[in-house]
């Protein structure tokens, strides 16, 4: 009786594939989020009908078009590597991994990791998946650096004053300077490079 439990045990164990872990867990996330945002969700909905429509739909064009964008980021991101994906694709891939990076911790990085089963039917590897990732995450980035040195300039010129404004834009310079740094020597093959092999 006891070897028959542990072989149904096993092979139940077996059976339990990581993707179905890695659901349950997005599940009790998910829990976990809806039940400490109870509150403001409850307030959502008269929110809404109580906004001014044109602003709220004009919030909804708004959207559909930072989609749009977000989705032809990733159409370029994959074509750099030489990976084809199409746009709809590239929109259910951004969307996504919007809502898991919503319930990740360092949800915007760890969420590069999920990839939906209409981009791996697209023939494309691996590697190009992760670098075009790669590639996606570090314009995202830099554009960030981009309003950053508008916003710098202007807290610079005007009166007003955010505190570490400026050491968090050379914190930011420094990551990207690296970044650059690592993808020219592993290009390149420089001694960093043999350093990592």
């Amino acid at each position: 009786m006891p070897m028959l439990l542990y072989q149904r045990v096993t092979g139940f164990t077996r059976k339990l594939h990581w993707k179905e872990l890695m659901a349950l867990f997005f599940i009790l996330l998910a829990i976990f989020f809806f039940r400490q945002e109870r509150f403001e969700l409850q307030h959502l909905i008269p929110a809404i009908e109580s906004s001014n429509l044109v602003w709220f739909w004009c919030g909804v064009f708004v959207t559909i078009i930072y989609i749009f964008l977000q989705s032809g980021l990733y159409v370029f991101s994959f074509a750099t590597v030489h990976g084809k994906i199409k746009w709809i694709n590239a929109a259910e891939l951004f969307v996504k991994r919007n809502l898991i990076s919503v319930f990740l911790p360092a949800g915007g990085i760890s969420s590069l990791a999920y990839l939906p089963k209409t981009i791996r039917q697209e023939q494309i590897n691996k590697q190009q998946v992760h670098q075009a990732s790669a590639v996606y995450a570090f314009i995202g980035i830099f554009s960030v650096f981009l309003v950053g040195i508008l916003v710098l300039v202007y807290l610079l010129i005007s009166s007003k004053k955010i505190e570490g404004a400026v050491a968090g834009f050379i914190l930011l310079s420094m990551i990207l300077l690296l970044a650059v740094f690592f993808v020219i020597a592993i290009r390149k093959k420089y001694r960093f490079y043999l350093f990592m092999l």
